[in-house]
């Protein structure tokens, strides 16, 4: 249990420092520092129990929405704020939809997850939030793929989504920049 909550704190540890390299100091960093802080626990904790707690995902929607405002605030542009509200909106109600189409397959605590790294992205072009939706999708696929081959999951196993949408999030918003 101790390692888990090691590994929790090294991956948000690594990705604020990644997130500080690519985007030096800006509000873009400052905006997805939450996520980054967050990513690390929600990670562990969806793959150990198959949840993302309350506890954790509300805190970072609202310090991602309260930087969002100073950022509006700090850069005299209002759209600074409305592009992340928008967008942490966009991607709950798609996930929303998708949580209700398939009876919670898609759990609420995806749901949730999803409102945080639409709110993390808003100064991000809008592409970024569906090759996110789209590589969490296939990045999910291939494991359970993979789980199959291997016959340690069948058809009627539950996975946790989180990891799938927080690596897909990171491979988007980071890769660009680290390799350029």
């Amino acid at each position: 249990m101790k390692k888990l909550r090691y590994l929790g704190l090294l991956i948000s540890l690594t990705l604020v420092a990644l997130v500080s390299i690519a985007f030096g100091i800006s509000i873009k960093m400052v905006l997805l520092l939450p996520l980054a802080i967050a990513s690390g626990p929600l990670f562990v904790i969806d793959v150990k129990s198959k949840r993302l707690p309350n506890a954790i995902t509300y805190p970072a929607i609202t310090s991602t929405m309260a930087i969002a405002i100073v950022g509006a605030i700090a850069t005299k542009s209002p759209t600074f704020f409305t592009e992340s509200l928008v967008k942490g909106i966009s991607l709950f109600l798609l996930f929303l939809i998708l949580h209700l189409l398939t009876q919670g397959g898609v759990g609420a605590g995806d749901v949730k997850l999803a409102m945080l790294v639409g709110l993390a992205l808003g100064p991000f072009h809008a592409d970024h939030l569906l090759a996110i939706a789209i590589l969490s999708f296939l990045l999910a696929a291939l494991n359970s793929a993979i789980q199959l081959m291997r016959a340690r999951a069948t058809l009627q196993s539950r996975l946790p989504f989180g990891p799938f949408l927080i690596t897909a999030t990171w491979i988007v918003i980071l890769l660009p920049r680290l390799v350029s």
